[in-house]
């Protein structure tokens, strides 16, 4: 019988597999795409990559939703702040230090093809440390990513990209967080956002008590108005 620390990494080899299947497909689309340029059929290709209205509807509607998604980020980040600011200030808490990060899985749509009930079916993941957000940022209107100079996106220049969709589309992170295709983004169906708060203790070994000695120096560094 396999113990448990055998069968969660057997799970998480399982998992594995089935997100490097998702990307194998990926690749093969895209390398399929290349091969028709390369071979002469550019014409053909570009017409087939062009959207219809429906998809760039859906595309701007993932825009939309992604930007909606930042803002309550930093709306859950800027509303838990206080609280992790005055444990770290209050003396009688051992409490040293917080982080709070994002972790953001793009699904894919139940219908799609490569859907699988025994798959978590994440395309992509993204993440980011959010602890300290600028308090002028909060409840502040999407911001612009348009890439001026990108002609897959000439499309969808009808309305401001926010850095979420933005980076979705244009940066890629190793093989867990690979950028999206925006053909293949038209198969995410579902977004699930976790927003973590990692709340830090540090123990000195030889007195037993707890470390609060960078107190004063990190909420100064990190959020100059926290120490007054």
């Amino acid at each position: 019988m396999l113990s448990p620390y055998e069968l969660e990494l057997l799970g998480g080899l399982v998992k594995e597999i089935r997100r490097s299947n998702l990307n194998a497909n990926r690749y093969a689309r895209f390398l399929e795409r290349l091969s028709d340029h390369l071979s002469g059929n550019r014409h053909i290709q570009e017409n087939s990559d062009r959207f219809t209205d429906n998809e760039v509807e859906h595309l701007m509607t993932l825009n939309r939703r992604l930007g909606e998604i930042e803002s309550l980020i930093r709306n859950t980040a800027h509303e838990l702040r206080p609280g992790l600011i005055g444990k770290i200030k209050n003396p009688g808490d051992p409490m040293g230090d917080f982080e709070i990060d994002t972790k953001i899985d793009f699904i894919l749509r139940d219908d799609d093809p490569e859907a699988s009930e025994d798959s978590d079916n994440i395309i992509t993941t993204r993440g980011d440390l959010v602890s300290y957000p600028d308090d002028e940022t909060v409840g502040k209107d999407i911001v612009d990513f348009r890439e001026s100079n990108n002609d897959d996106t000439d499309q969808l220049d009808a309305e401001p990209h926010c850095y979420l969709f933005h980076d979705l589309i244009e940066h890629s992170y190793g093989i867990e967080q690979p950028s999206v295709p925006l053909r293949d983004c038209l198969r995410i169906g579902r977004i699930w956002v976790d927003v973590i708060v990692r709340q830090q203790y540090f123990l000195d070994v030889e007195t037993g008590k707890w470390d609060k000695s960078d107190e004063g120096i990190k909420l100064n560094r990190l959020c100059p108005d926290a120490s007054t």
